[in-house]
């Protein structure tokens, strides 16, 4: 006897919480391997500053789940950049960037019933920008323009949960929302310059996913999704001066994908 249990499939902050098919009477072992194609709508908010870039990321994720408790290991990766443009009130570019995502992380979760689920992790993420030092020679379009590199980096634990509702015979819609509590650092290579900002770093997911067959053994996945996180800047001291690199990136997230059972 089949039945259906809520997994978090791939991971929270990445794809949403799917349900996946396991063996009740044999207690046998599920293995589910997906993959998924994520369109991101980003708000890089910092200082005076907001950019709206939009990234195409790709995702892979394994899951194996086993009387209801389930572990899912996950990776997403950019696989289309965003370029980020900024013109002045002259017509000319004043600010271009290209910005890049990557997230990695490690889900552990019990599903109480078929419908609720518990889960927590560790995430790793980072958002990378590359921007010129000389805006000239962004006019000039020179292939080396783009020399001044940063990456801010996340990592740290989450918890969450999840639950979901049967659609017709055979499809489901779940929920789920979660919190992560991790450490940040932003990081700048300006060439004969380079430092490094410590800083602390929140993180809330929330979204919706729509699973249903495709055939015996997949499944699609058709989900929304919004993540926010906000870095504080820990090493920032108004007494005397200098930068703030406290900001915020809140991301509106669209996703379609594949998930096959074994």
């Amino acid at each position: 006897m089949k039945k259906a249990i809520l997994v978090c499939s791939v991971g929270l902050f990445l794809n949403g919480l799917s349900p996946i098919t396991t063996s009740a009477e044999e207690n046998a072992l599920t293995v589910v391997v997906g993959g998924a194609i994520n369109y991101k709508k980003l708000e890089f908010a910092i200082g005076n500053s907001t950019f709206n870039p939009n990234l195409t990321t790709f995702d892979l994720s394994l899951t194996g789940a086993y009387k209801g408790v389930y572990a899912s290991i996950n990776y997403d990766e950019s696989i289309k950049d965003a370029y980020i443009y900024d013109y002045s009130s002259s017509g000319q570019d004043d600010t271009i960037m290209i910005m890049s995502r990557r997230d990695s992380g490690f889900t552990l979760g019990y599903a109480f019933s078929n419908s609720l689920s518990l889960f927590g992790g560790y995430l790793d993420g980072a958002t990378e920008v590359w921007r010129p030092a000389n805006y000239t020679a962004i006019v000039n379009s020179e292939p080396d323009r783009f020399n001044i590199r940063a990456e801010i980096n996340m990592k740290g634990p989450f918890a969450g949960i999840g639950y979901s509702l049967p659609v017709g015979e055979r499809s489901s819609l779940s929920a789920n929302i979660a919190y992560a509590d991790m450490e940040g650092d932003f990081i700048f290579d300006e060439g004969a310059t380079q430092g490094k900002i410590s800083g602390d770093t929140t993180g809330f997911s929330y979204g919706i996913n729509l699973t249903g067959p495709v055939v015996e053994s997949m499944v699609y996945r058709v989900g929304f999704k919004v993540n926010r996180y906000k870095f504080e800047d820990t090493d920032y001291d108004a007494s005397t001066g200098g930068d703030d690199f406290t900001h915020d990136q809140n991301y509106t997230i669209f996703y379609v994908g594949l998930s096959n059972y074994f």
